[in-house]
């Protein structure tokens, strides 16, 4: 099974963002409902997360529509592995978009992520992951 996760830059006006989110989140959960793949969409006002997992030809097919998606651009994988089990085996695509903790803590961290591809970045962010994947303290 693959794991992916990527961030971006988004595009999308502040004043419409609730509305597309909810239809991102809406698309994502038919789809990957179908395709047999899970995840998390993580969203700040400077940055789009998110993790997929699932077969690798769905991953794939879900990456290549993300890529050319008009409502972000700058989209860098910042890992792709296999694993033997999902983090969110319930959650066709969850969302976190919390803009007090987001703007504080997560659009920081993303920034570093997706700048550089920083490896303590990353793995402070796939700590942050597995903390929303069992729902324990953001502190």
């Amino acid at each position: 099974m693959l794991s992916l996760i990527y961030v971006s830059r988004p595009l999308v006006d502040p004043e419409a963002r609730a509305r597309v989110l909810d239809d991102i989140q809406a698309v994502s959960i038919a789809r990957n409902t179908d395709l047999g793949i899970t995840g998390l969409l993580i969203s700040t006002s400077g940055y789009f997360a998110q993790i997929l997992e699932g077969p690798e030809s769905g991953v794939e097919a879900v990456m290549a529509r993300i890529a050319v998606d008009p409502r972000h651009h700058e989209v860098r994988i910042i890992r792709r592995s296999d694993v033997s089990e999902r983090r969110f085996p319930h959650w066709r695509m969850a969302r976190f978009d919390g803009e007090s903790f987001g703007a504080v803590r997560v659009n920081p961290l993303l920034a570093d992520c997706h700048a550089r591809g920083d490896a303590d970045a990353i793995a402070r962010f796939e700590r942050l992951i597995d903390v929303i994947a069992i729902g324990g303290p953001l502190s």
